[in-house]
C-alpha cells in the first residue's frame, strides 16, 4: 500500500486518473459507515442478569426466595452511541451531500436588499 505522501502527490498530479477513483472509493467508505452505523443501532441490547435470594423463616423451617432482574449494560449502550455517532460524523464529512446536515435555504434576493438597505441607511449612505 502507497505511503500518505504517494497517495496525496497522486492526487495533486490526478495521475491516472486517479482522483476520479479516489473520490469514488470514499463516497463508497461514506456508504458503507452509513450501513455500519444501522447494524450498529439494530445489533440486540447486551444485558445483565441480577440474581439474589431471599431468605425467610416460617415454622416449618427456612424457605428461600429468588429473583431475577434484567437491565440493559449502560456501559454498551454509550459505547454503541459513540460508534454510530462516529460513523456519522464520518459518513457526512466523507460526503455532505448526502449525509451532511441540511443547510438553510438561501436567502432570496428581496431579502438581500432589505439588508443592503438597513446597512446603508446605518452607514448614512441612503439617499
Amino acid at each position: 500500500m502507497p505511503g500518505l505522501t504517494t497517495v496525496m502527490r497522486w492526487l495533486a498530479e490526478d495521475r491516472g486518473g486517479f482522483r476520479a477513483q479516489y473520490a469514488r472509493a470514499r463516497e463508497v467508505q461514506a456508504e458503507l459507515d452509513a450501513d455500519d452505523q444501522v447494524a450498529i443501532a439494530d445489533e440486540p441490547p447486551r444485558t445483565v442478569h441480577i440474581e439474589w435470594a431471599e431468605a425467610s423463616a416460617h415454622t416449618e423451617g427456612v424457605t428461600q426466595k429468588r429473583a431475577v432482574a434484567v437491565a440493559l449494560d449502560n456501559a454498551e449502550v454509550a459505547n454503541r452511541r459513540l460508534r454510530s455517532e462516529a460513523r456519522r460524523w464520518r459518513a457526512a464529512k466523507m460526503n455532505p451531500k448526502k449525509y451532511g446536515r441540511l443547510a438553510d435555504p438561501p436567502a432570496s434576493d428581496d431579502d438581500q436588499e432589505g439588508v443592503v438597505v438597513v446597512i446603508k441607511n446605518y452607514a448614512g449612505l441612503a439617499k
